[in-house]
């Protein structure tokens, strides 16, 4: 449940770390692949989303995560706002 403090850390280094990783590879910059094939789904992800858009997503994460944590404001919404801006900033642009 990411309304526990523990979760809630560990889902978003996770995320925070991922989108790092999206940056990189839309950026054309190598990245380690945890499975084979990462780096270019990533980098498609990227070009179909806009260059910086894994960046924009990350920003976001990022200040919710420190509002959730100064404020003590409740880890599952935010976990929920999280992905939602995830989502909304890594759709394709068309």
């Amino acid at each position: 449940m990411a309304s526990r403090p523990e979760t809630f850390a560990a889902l978003f280094d996770m995320l925070e770390s991922w989108l790092a990783r999206a940056g990189r590879a839309a950026a054309g910059l190598p990245i380690e692949e945890i499975e084979p094939g990462e780096s270019a789904m990533l980098a498609r992800l990227g070009a179909n989303a806009g260059s910086d858009a894994a960046a924009l997503a990350w920003a976001k994460v990022r200040e919710l995560r420190h509002a959730v944590e100064a404020l003590n404001l409740d880890k599952g919404l935010a976990t929920l706002d999280a992905l939602r801006a995830v989502r909304a900033d890594l759709s394709p642009r068309h």
